[in-house]
């Protein structure tokens, strides 16, 4: 996920983030460099950047922005 475009869907065979971090609870949001991700209801996950650019993902669907 960029600021300058849309989010995309990336394959990967092997874990890209590998840093060891604790899990974020439900309700609660992380704020990073111009990025905001937070887990809603049932584990659902939605990030965005200060470009308005995101995605939200869950167990039933996924959506880009």
């Amino acid at each position: 996920m960029n600021s300058w475009g849309p989010a995309e869907y990336r394959q990967s065979d092997a874990p890209s983030f590998t840093r060891d971090v604790d899990v974020l609870p439900e309700g609660f949001r992380l704020e990073n460099w111009g990025a905001s991700c937070g887990i809603r209801q049932r584990g659902t996950v939605t990030c965005t950047t200060y470009g308005q650019h995101g995605f939200t993902i869950s167990a039933l669907y996924g959506e880009l922005w």
